[in-house]
C-alpha cells in the first residue's frame, strides 16, 4: 500500500477526517505497518496502551467488560481506528480487540500522535472534536448515555 493510500484511509476515519493532508502524510510516514494473524489479540481491556491502529485490511472483533463477562460491540474493518482513547487520554484500554481475519494495520505510536497534535493547534482541536463525537456515540451504543430525541 502506498503512502497516498494510507493517507486516504486515515482521512476516511472520522478521527482524522478534518486533518490537513500534509499532517496525515507525516503521521503515515512516521507510523509502522503491523500485521495480526486471525485469532490474535491487538489489545486487552484494562491494559495500558501507547499505540493505536488504523485497520488497512482485515476485520477485528471488539468486546468490552460487562459484569463478570463481556459484551460484543461487533466487528470493524478497513479504515477504522482502534485504541485512540487509550493513547489520547492516557487511560487503560476500554475494550479487548481480536483479529477475526488476518489483519494489516498502520500502528501509530502515542508519541507520534501527540507530536502531530503539539505541532498544530488547529489539528488538535479537530481531533478533540472528533474524539468527543466518538465518545458520545460509544456511550449511546453501550447504553451509558442516551441520544437526544
Amino acid at each position: 500500500m502506498s503512502l497516498d493510500e494510507e493517507v486516504a484511509l486515515l482521512r476516511s476515519a472520522p478521527l482524522f477526517s478534518e486533518v490537513a493532508t500534509a499532517q496525515l502524510k507525516l503521521l503515515a510516514f512516521a507510523s509502522d505497518r503491523q500485521q495480526f494473524a486471525a485469532g490474535s489479540t491487538l489489545c486487552v481491556a484494562g491494559e495500558s496502551g501507547n499505540e493505536c491502529w488504523l485497520l488497512l485490511d482485515g476485520e477485528v472483533a471488539i468486546d468490552i467488560p460487562q459484569g463478570e463477562g463481556t459484551r460484543s460491540l461487533g466487528t470493524r474493518g478497513r479504515g477504522t481506528v482502534i485504541g485512540e482513547t487509550a493513547v489520547l487520554c492516557r487511560l487503560p484500554r476500554t475494550a479487548t480487540v481480536r483479529a477475526v481475519s488476518d489483519t494489516d494495520t498502520l500502528c501509530i505510536r502515542g508519541d507520534t500522535f501527540t507530536d502531530l497534535l503539539r505541532g498544530s493547534p488547529e489539528t488538535c482541536l479537530k481531533v478533540i472534536e472528533q474524539l468527543g463525537q466518538y465518545l458520545y456515540r460509544q456511550s449511546v451504543q453501550t447504553g451509558a448515555g442516551q441520544a437526544p430525541s
